[in-house]
C-alpha cells in the first residue's frame, strides 16, 4: 500500500469515503429489491457487498495510519529546517586552493550530507567608527562572526534582522557584508576568521578579514532562493529524501517554450527537485550565458504534512 501513503491527505480519504458511499448505495439497493428475504439476493451481488465492506475498512485504516505517520516529526512538517551542525573552517592562506571543511555532526539528521568546498576569500566588513576606536585591532588577531538580533530593525513580517556582527577581543567592530548568504548555509551558528588589515583611510577605519566562504562572490552570487516547479515530475518525492545540506548541481536546460529554464539537481539522489523563479534564471543566463551551470546547497525544507506539498530553499553558491 505504498503507492496509498504517498497521496495526498485529501485523496486518500476520498478514496476511504466514496467506498463506504458504494456500500451505502449497494446496501439500499439490496433493502429497497429484496427486503427481508436475503436468501433471493443473487451470489454476484452478495459477494460484490462484502467486497466493498471489505475494501472500505482496509482502505479507512491505511488511511488513520497514514495520517499519524504524517504527524510524527520524521513525517515532515511546515516548519522550516535549519543546517545541521556544522564544524567551521579556520584563517588560511588566501593563496592555498579550494578545500573541504570538516564533516558536520548531523546526529539528528536522516542522512548526513556531503560537505561543501570552501574557498579563501578577502572581505572589507562594514566598520562602526565609533566602536572600532576603543578596541585594538591588529592583523591576524582572530575575529568571530556572531548572528544576533537587531534591536531596531524589522522586516516586513515584524521579525528582527538578523545582523552578522564581527567581533574583536570581545568588541563589536562592525558587520559581515554577506551575513544573509553565510547564514542561509550555515545557521545561526558563530564563525571564525581572521583580520587581514586594518587602517585609516581619509579618518575611516578600514578593515579587511580574511575568511573560507563555501561560496565565491561576484555581483550576482550568492543567491538565495526558493525553487518552483516542485511538484512536476515526481519533485515531491525527490525533495522528501533530501536533506538540508546537500549539494546541488544547477543546470541551464533551455527549452523551445522556456529559453532560459534553469533546472536544479540534488546530486546525493541524482535527481530534480525543482527550478529557478523566472526572474532569477533570466537575469543569471544573461550574464553567465546559455549552458551556464552552478553549484549549489539546500538551506531549507519545509511542508509535507497535512496533505500540503513540500517548499525548498537554497543557496546559489558558484559559477561553475
Amino acid at each position: 500500500m505504498k503507492w496509498f501513503y504517498n497521496l495526498r491527505r485529501f485523496v486518500r480519504n476520498l478514496i476511504a469515503g466514496a467506498l463506504w458511499g458504494v456500500l451505502f448505495v449497494l446496501a439500499c439497493i439490496v433493502g429497497g429489491v429484496y427486503g427481508n428475504n436475503a436468501d433471493n439476493v443473487p451470489v454476484a451481488l452478495a459477494v460484490g457487498v462484502v467486497a466493498v465492506f471489505i475494501a472500505a475498512i482496509v482502505f479507512t485504516v491505511f488511511a488513520i495510519i497514514a495520517t499519524r505517520r504524517q504527524k510524527q516529526p520524521d513525517g515532515g512538517s511546515n516548519k522550516k529546517t535549519t543546517p545541521p551542525p556544522r564544524s567551521y573552517p579556520q584563517f588560511s592562506n588566501p593563496l592555498t586552493p579550494p578545500k573541504t571543511s570538516p564533516a558536520p555532526d548531523v546526529s539528528d539528521a536522516r542522512r548526513a550530507p556531503q560537505p561543501l568546498p570552501t574557498y579563501p576569500a578577502k572581505i572589507k566588513i562594514v566598520v562602526f567608527e565609533r566602536r572600532i576606536a576603543d578596541v585594538d585591532v591588529k592583523s591576524g588577531d582572530a575575529c568571530i562572526i556572531k548572528f544576533e538580533k537587531n534591536s531596531f530593525m524589522a522586516t516586513e513580517n515584524g521579525n528582527a534582522i538578523i545582523d552578522a556582527s564581527c567581533y574583536v577581543n570581545g568588541q563589536k567592530i562592525g558587520e559581515f557584508p554577506y551575513g544573509r548568504q553565510l547564514r542561509a548555509v550555515y545557521g545561526n551558528r558563530e564563525y571564525n576568521c581572521k583580520i587581514a588589515s586594518h587602517q585609516i583611510v581619509d579618518d575611516k577605519h578600514e578593515v579587511y578579514i580574511d575568511i573560507d566562504l563555501p561560496f565565491v562572490i561576484d555581483n550576482k552570487l550568492p543567491l538565495v532562493t526558493n525553487l518552483v516547479g516542485v511538484t512536476f515530475e515526481n519533485r515531491q518525492a525527490h525533495i522528501a529524501a533530501s536533506v538540508v545540506g546537500d549539494m546541488l548541481s544547477i543546470v541551464h536546460t533551455p527549452t523551445d517554450e522556456y529559453p532560459n529554464t534553469i533546472q536544479v539537481y540534488n546530486t546525493a539522489i541524482n535527481a530534480c527537485i525543482g527550478v529557478l523563479p523566472n526572474n532569477i534564471d533570466v537575469k543569471l543566463v544573461k550574464k553567465y550565458k546559455s549552458g551556464c551551470e552552478f553549484s549549489g546547497v539546500i538551506s531549507s525544507i519545509y511542508g509535507g504534512a497535512g496533505g500540503k506539498n513540500y517548499g525548498i530553499d537554497i543557496v546559489v553558491l558558484t559559477h561553475k
